[in-house]
């Protein structure tokens, strides 16, 4: 059971962006409705249009149409913006009285930023893709306003995130019943590119995308999950991070609360004729969450390279540095039943993760007709996670019901309640450092194309990925309480390499009607020296 943590918080942001104004005009009784659809007709939904430079906006419904009540009469310039498709403006001339009735045609973004976008934001992809779907966009993320990301994974049925630090930090998703601890059966992605220390052989999330420098977040549950992997088990959880703007635009926000807790984040970005990119620096920390003092670094950059009508290019670069007094040292249950003063007791003060991660990711596309695209991504990136930790001992009785020695290298400072069997803590004068460096490189290409069979619509995926992996793993052990460094006891390196293909293909057989078909071949091979 965890106990609340009360904090509280202050938050101020601003945004500045390159937009023309238009002129403020006489009030009169006008209005605008319009739809907005694809190159193929096709309604898009959740749109974001409406007048620059003004307040009047909103968003297309599930049948591309937006409509503006009491616009006053003037010259404006009408927006539309979505993620995945090609800004577009319209000036519109709106006359005392009138009814204006406008459509647009928003072009498909084909050299959208270096992210797999598992389910799209576009209707059509939602049902093209079995199993169950989440997609969270940068709207509801904002107007939810989390402190971590648990907030925004536990809006998706049946995922279940447990709590570490309070602070998300560290993610531990279970999915319909699956553990939870440290997101084994999960695949977890930032833009399409896996994010755990080994994908294979050590899944485990001990490095997790910082929610504040995020566009948005799939979920993927059932059999859609299949053309993705390893370890989708449960299911896919897929960061978006925004994509470079199509003209200058940044923002900046500052959070603070008790306990020394702050939070800042920049971003800046813009595109010059074919190149675009976008930079985000993220700063946290906290002196007193509960238990926990960390301080978290996070920079990103992305860079587009539009090569001509058929193809592009985007380069992404992260650098993340954390350290924070995270601890496996918990209360017994006498120390929580009495509360107090154990609450939030720093039983192990020197205890130090330290985790440092650089990463680079390559996508390129190519679009060999419009229905036809060829997309391949490359990837590499190293995880440093050390972690440093005071060994202790709980009280225990012989069998006599007498109470057992305290250890050898006892350090003199006791937890708890000694008369009960492990009500009680030790410290010990030693510490067990597990220093670990993590090697990942992998490539995919991905093949996605709709083809007809006679009257039936067809949506084929297929592809092939290689990942390989390495792992240096060591136990050194301190001979005092807050050593980072001592005697070398285990000293493991483990590498190995993983093939996968896949192939997915659904037929529409009618409106209400499709099936689907698809299958994945796995072979890892593991080496442990």
């Amino acid at each position: 059971m965890n106990r609340a943590i009360q904090t509280i918080i202050l938050v101020i942001s601003f945004s500045f962006f390159a937009f023309a104004e238009s002129g403020s005009a006489p009030k009169a009784n006008s209005s605008i409705t319009g739809k907005i659809v694809d190159e193929k007709q096709q309604p898009l939904i959740n749109v974001n249009v409406g007048l620059v430079g003004t307040s009047i906006g909103s968003a297309t419904n599930h049948e591309g149409i937006f409509t503006f009540e009491q616009v006053p009469a003037g010259l404006f310039m009408l927006g539309a913006s979505m993620v995945g498709y090609e800004d577009i403006r319209q000036e519109i001339l709106v006359m005392p009285g009138s009814l204006n009735r406008v459509q647009l045609v928003m072009p498909e973004r084909i050299y959208s930023m270096p992210q797999v976008s598992i389910i799209a934001q576009k209707k059509g992809i939602f049902e093209s893709v079995p199993g169950s779907l989440t997609y969270i966009n940068q709207q509801q993320i904002d107007q939810l306003n989390p402190l971590s990301g648990n907030e925004i994974i536990r809006r998706s049925p049946g995922v279940h995130v447990v709590d570490e630090e309070g602070i998300g930090l560290r993610v531990n998703i279970g999915i319909r019943g699956l553990d939870p601890d440290r997101s084994r059966t999960v695949l977890v992605m930032e833009d399409g590119i896996p994010v755990a220390l080994n994908p294979y052989g050590e899944p485990e999330m001990y490095f997790t995308p910082a929610m504040d420098r995020m566009a948005g977040m799939e979920i993927l549950k059932g059999s859609g999950s299949i053309l993705h992997g390893p370890q989708t088990i449960g299911g896919v959880v897929n960061y978006i991070t925004p994509d470079p703007p199509l003209s200058s635009q940044g923002s900046m926000s500052l959070r603070g609360a008790t306990g020394g807790f702050f939070t800042g984040l920049f971003n800046y970005g813009n595109t010059f004729d074919n190149t675009g990119f976008y930079v985000s620096y993220l700063r946290k920390q906290a002196d007193s969450i509960g238990i926990m003092n960390f301080t978290v670094n996070d920079l990103t950059g992305k860079i587009r390279f539009q090569m001509g009508q058929q193809a592009n290019l985007a380069v992404k670069l992260g650098v993340y540095d954390e350290i924070s007094n995270a601890t496996y040292v918990g209360v017994t249950q006498t120390m929580y039943d009495a509360g107090g003063m154990y609450d939030f007791a720093r039983i192990a003060p020197d205890d130090r993760l330290s985790i440092r991660r650089y990463s680079l990711g390559l996508i390129h596309n190519y679009f060999f007709s419009h229905n036809t695209r060829l997309s391949t991504t490359a990837y590499a990136y190293t995880t440093t996670r050390n972690w440093q930790r005071q060994d202790f001992a709980y009280s225990s009785f012989d069998a006599q019901g007498n109470l057992n020695p305290k250890p050898s290298n006892f350090t003199g400072v006791t937890w708890g309640d000694e008369s009960i069997a492990q009500g009680a803590i030790y410290m010990r004068n030693s510490t067990g450092n597990r220093n670990r460096q993590f090697e990942v490189a992998g490539i995919e290409s991905r093949l996605q194309s709709e083809w007809d069979l006679g009257e039936t619509k067809n949506h084929l995926t297929a592809g092939g990925r290689f990942l390989f992996e390495r792992a240096y793993e060591q136990r050194v052990n301190g001979t005092t309480g807050s050593a980072s460094s001592g005697n070398l006891q285990e000293d493991e390196i483990r590498t190995g390499m993983g093939y996968s293909a896949f192939a997915h293909n659904q037929t529409q057989l009618g409106q209400r009607l499709s099936f689907a078909l698809g299958t994945r071949l796995e072979y890892y091979d593991y080496e442990r020296d």
